[in-house]
């Protein structure tokens, strides 16, 4: 008899403790941080909170009777303010990266996808060949070309002005007709109008003739390369883009890459505000995460391109401070629920035709 008295007393016990603790986790509010990063999380037009993200994490909290309240931030005070434990959960486009890793703890990534570039094209593309023809590197090249030819030309006219007619006479008529066959020499024409008979001619001329073949050959490629109206996606890079006005926000996994590539970009806070300055031309790329720009490309119409940068991995999941117990149950409920028919749902609604663009875990 005491012996069940005893079970029975620890019991009582047992089942008060749970019931104190369910009392006391279902009476607190959860303070959930977002902020405007579609399709991960934004506010329609009624004020609520809409997104992939935000429906993951409603139907969590819905599974687990979690009360929240969502706060909206800057990415800034997002990541501060789950650091300094002002907020429980961090909910919205937030990518897992080691540097995050070392302030704040992830829940399982639910998505991964890369980061992109953006950019309005040209309405006119002969505007951006006519550009290139009166750039300065262009100039340059043509500069260092005439140098050359002016270079060999002098050179045979140095050794041929004594002995051979064709050469002689003032030395301005001498230098012309030796830069005339320097010219008609590296074009292949060769008209034979004029031709080296010295041996230290001859030996500039056949140098000249080898010269000539390179050089031609190099700048008929680049010439060419001008010219053609290649595809802007297959040219644009970080590297290519460098001394452009880029936008990006600051602290961002995008801004992280361009300062690690040596760029200096043009700080925004969000990505509408990085649209605008685009449409107004004030910038001339953005760098970001690639399925916030393909949200926002329609806006843009067919002018607005995007260029998937795969080096660039981007792992999406949910945030908490360092020491937090919710990831542990919310990371059970994730795992369930992005391997559902309705999940997939929800993606084809906030990701639209961009599949190939993601992967699922």
């Amino acid at each position: 008899m005491k012996r069940w008295t005893v079970i029975g007393t620890f019991t009582i016990f047992f089942i008060l403790i749970c019931f104190l603790i369910n009392a006391s986790n279902s009476g607190k509010v959860l303070k959930v941080a977002t902020r405007q990063s579609p399709p991960f999380s934004f506010k329609d037009s009624t004020g609520e909170w809409k997104g992939l993200s935000i429906e993951l994490w409603k139907e969590i909290a819905d599974n687990l009777n979690y009360e929240y309240k969502f706060y909206e931030t800057t990415l800034t005070d997002f990541l501060k303010g789950l650091s300094e434990k002002k907020y429980d959960v961090g909910v919205a486009g937030i990518t897992i990266t080691s540097e995050r890793e070392k302030i704040l703890t992830f829940s399982q990534p639910f998505i991964s996808s890369s980061l992109g570039i953006a950019y309005l094209q040209d309405e006119n593309p002969w505007m951006d060949v006519l550009k290139k023809f009166l750039s300065f590197t262009f100039l340059k090249i043509i500069f260092l070309l005439i140098a050359v030819l002016l270079l060999a030309g002098f050179g045979v006219w140095f050794f041929e002005r004594k002995k051979n007619e064709e050469f002689s006479g003032k030395p301005h008529t001498g230098l012309g007709s030796a830069f005339w066959w320097a010219a008609v020499t590296m074009t292949t024409v060769g008209y034979g109008d004029k031709s080296p008979r010295t041996v230290g001619g001859r030996i500039i001329s056949l140098i000249w003739m080898f010269m000539s073949v390179i050089i031609l050959t190099s700048f008929t490629a680049a010439f060419v390369s001008s010219l053609t109206i290649a595809s802007e996606g297959e040219k644009v890079t970080l590297t290519s883009i460098k001394n452009h006005k880029i936008a990006t926000i600051k602290n961002s996994t995008a801004d992280k890459a361009l300062r690690k590539n040596d760029i200096t970009p043009i700080y925004f806070n969000t990505c509408e505000e990085m649209i605008t300055a685009l449409d107004k031309a004030k910038v001339k790329y953005i760098i970001y995460d690639l399925p916030m720009l393909r949200y926002y490309g329609i806006k843009l119409g067919d002018n607005y391109e995007i260029i998937k940068l795969s080096k660039y991995r981007q792992d999406y999941g949910l945030a908490a401070q360092i020491g937090s117990d919710i990831l542990k149950q919310v990371n059970i409920q994730l795992l369930d629920i992005i391997h559902t028919a309705n999940w997939r749902e929800i993606e084809k609604t906030y990701l639209g035709d961009w599949a190939s663009d993601f992967e699922e875990h």
